[in-house]
């Protein structure tokens, strides 16, 4: 085969590695976040023999740990997977772009808000989410601030953003990837009014992504 045959063919393997990693991702993330639940669950309550109400009242230290292994689990994956583009450029953390970034976000937040108040037929998709929300970290106030403001975002933008959209922009536009790549987050939240809104969170924090490597 001539040069160009075997520079295509290399190409066509690279495009289709990249199409892989996105859905093996979210598939690790899905199993990996479940297997570590079940762990602990049963290490606490079957090997520590702590009673069940107990684990229920303290079990956001268990979620918190989750979220650490989680962090650096996908952390280290996107390190590696991007190893090789250590070159490329990207915006330096700065207080304009963070303000800028808090911004948008309350500005999607409250955007979604006024939608969610007008969406009657989704009331019980509402309520199943502020069902969801009050079992986090079993309503304590400081393990629900750790993993629904710190923890879990962090993981989801590592995910989404430093994993999918990445693995995406290799072979698609941007528009398509982060479009793409911002449908998945939504669908990934399981409940429809969760998925409007986080779809519109994951555009703008693509759109952001993309402008700042960062």
């Amino acid at each position: 085969p001539s040069k160009i045959q075997t520079g295509e063919k290399i190409d066509r393997m690279m495009k289709k590695r990249y199409f892989a990693i996105p859905i093996l991702a979210i598939a690790l993330h899905f199993l990996l976040s479940n297997l570590l639940y079940f762990l602990v669950e049963r290490l606490v309550l079957d090997v520590f023999h702590v009673p069940p109400q107990q684990f229920m009242n303290h079990s956001y230290w268990g979620e918190i740990l989750i979220y650490a292994v989680l962090i650096l689990v996908f952390f280290t994956l996107y390190k590696l997977l991007w190893r090789k583009d250590i070159s490329e450029p990207r915006t330096a953390t700065n207080f304009k772009d963070v303000l800028g970034s808090l911004i948008v976000g309350f500005g999607i937040c409250g955007i979604s808000g006024l939608w969610i108040m007008l969406a009657e037929p989704l009331q019980k998709s509402v309520e199943a989410m502020n069902a969801g929300a009050e079992n986090i970290a079993g309503g304590n106030a400081f393990g629900t601030f750790m993993i629904a403001v710190i923890a879990a975002p962090v993981v989801e933008e590592i995910l989404f953003r430093g994993i999918v959209l990445r693995s995406m922009r290799k072979f698609a536009p941007a528009w398509a990837a982060i479009l793409i790549s911002s449908v998945l987050f939504g669908v990934y939240h399981l409940n429809i009014v969760q998925a409007a809104y986080a779809t519109l969170m994951g555009i703008a924090a693509g759109i952001l992504y993309e402008k700042k490597r960062n």
